[in-house]
């Protein structure tokens, strides 16, 4: 079990006890942690009338919404949006995972935030450049060290092109076309990456590159010198390079992602040592802002997660490469968090939500005990 499961478990473990240890809901009421997929959020609190979703985070560091992306072409041009449930926006789309059971692929995170993220993400020029530039690499003989050579890529290419997170050959039901030829491996993308980062003497494909014209036809050329190119690509290092930052609202943005979750979405979130009240956001099915009236049974404030939704925050497009495959992500974490006076778990001289009690000790994320979550007398 990793750092943040035992997290939730401990959350979990705290507002059980804190329940039952209010008159105004006693041991009717009980919070889980379940074993269920990412669809869901964390915790689970269940009593009479039904169960609603508490969304738990170690920090506010941590990432609150990375999926995963891949990017097609048909005939030369990026891939239409035009099935309902999966969005595509300039050729970019969600990573799907195949269900088994089902015999379908699944999108693990609501497409209707990451709909929003595509939208704003894909249209970004640095982006366009950089998939210009690989596709060029390709079609040079760039790879021509492996099997795929560069008369390959020059034959299919232009009916069909594929890049996707999870390594291509390995996953290749993470796509939304059948055919397999033109999809990029991962040994492609790694050999991309380190042909931006070796030193431009010693790459014979580098050096060829400033003296290379543009053709007229613009179908399998590639006329940028290195110098563009690095630039274009936002190389850090080998293992890892951002392709495009854009400014977007990243609190209506996670709102929307964490409301349109499983079974109701979270009503709640507790992140580092502070609670929230997740926004409404248009919910498929609805119990209300604040479904267990926290803020009427113990008259305290709890602030709304997206209390700063005004402002925007840069994210960061970006091609990770691990040990046997590769990924493009978007790794997003929110800067202005709004404060609150209240916590889920111990955190002196905050309040405890589901008691409207004064914490009088502290216990850091990562550090509890789920056998016994709260010490004796924990109030001030």
């Amino acid at each position: 079990m990793d750092d943040s499961t035992k997290h939730e478990h401990f959350v979990a473990a705290c507002i059980s006890w804190s329940m039952d240890h209010s008159s105004l809901f006693g041991d009717k009421w009980k919070a889980t942690r379940p074993q269920v997929d990412t669809k869901h959020a964390d915790v689970r609190i269940d009593g009479p009338g039904g169960g609603v979703w508490v969304e738990v985070k170690m920090g506010k560091n941590d990432f609150l919404m990375n999926p995963r992306l891949g990017y097609q072409e048909r005939n030369g041009k990026p891939i239409p949006n035009d099935r309902p449930n999966f969005p595509v926006f300039n050729g970019w789309y969600v990573s799907y995972d195949w269900n088994k059971e089902k015999n379908k692929l699944e999108n693990s995170n609501s497409t209707i935030a990451c709909a929003e993220l595509l939208k704003q993400v894909s249209d970004d020029p640095n982006l366009k450049k950089w998939i210009k530039n690989f596709k060029g690499w390709l079609q040079n003989g760039g790879n021509a060290s492996r099997k795929k050579s560069r008369e390959y890529w020059q034959k299919h290419m232009s009916a069909y092109f594929h890049m996707s997170s999870l390594g291509g050959y390995q996953r290749q039901a993470n796509r939304l076309d059948k055919s397999s030829k033109g999809m990029v491996n991962t040994e492609d993308m790694k050999k991309f990456v380190k042909d931006l980062t070796e030193d431009p003497k010693q790459n014979r494909w580098r050096k060829n590159l400033t003296t290379q014209k543009v053709s007229s036809s613009g179908k399998v050329t590639f006329g940028h010198v290195y110098e563009e190119m690095k630039v274009l690509s936002g190389v850090k290092s080998y293992a890892s390079q951002n392709l495009c930052e854009v400014s977007i609202n990243v609190p209506h943005l996670i709102a929307t992602h964490y409301a349109h979750k499983a079974d109701g979405g979270a009503y709640y979130m507790q992140a580092g040592h502070d609670f929230y009240v997740m926004p409404m956001m248009k919910r498929p099915s609805s119990k209300g802002e604040d479904p267990l009236h926290l803020n009427k049974k113990f008259n305290i404030k709890i602030p709304l997660f997206w209390s700063n939704a005004g402002s925007k925050t840069p994210i960061s497009m970006r091609l990770s490469n691990r040990s046997g495959f590769h990924e493009f992500m978007t790794e997003i974490k929110m800067n202005n968090w709004v404060h609150s006076d209240y916590s889920a778990i111990p955190c002196v001289d905050k309040i405890n939500p589901f008691n409207g009690k004064v914490w009088n000790y502290t216990v850091n994320p990562g550090s509890g005990n789920v056998s016994k979550p709260i010490k004796t007398n924990p109030f001030k």
